[in-house]
């Protein structure tokens, strides 16, 4: 449960296909815990912005040329966090 109240399932991402990852990240950008900062906004998010981190970089490192842009983690990171619908 997100500090405003939106209630995420943190299924480990181990457990997820790349279009499950996929989904798992819009679902987290949709809730905008964090808006554009690197980290979470209320110290209560904390849980949720380290579970972000886990399914990104196994989306990232495992998933590369399953989505329209293809890149890696590190690519990806490198520009700061941004919701994936502002950057396209």
């Amino acid at each position: 449960m997100t500090s405003a109240g939106v209630e995420i399932h943190l299924t480990p991402a181990a457990q997820l296909s790349c279009k499950q990852l996929l989904a798992k990240i819009d679902e987290i950008d949709a809730t905008n815990y964090r808006g554009l900062r690197a980290g979470p906004r209320d110290p209560r998010d904390r849980r949720l912005f380290e579970y972000e981190g886990r399914v990104s970089n196994r989306y990232y490192s495992s998933c590369a040329s399953f989505g329209a842009n293809p890149a890696s983690a590190t690519e990806i990171l490198r520009g700061g966090f941004k919701p994936r619908a502002a950057s396209n």
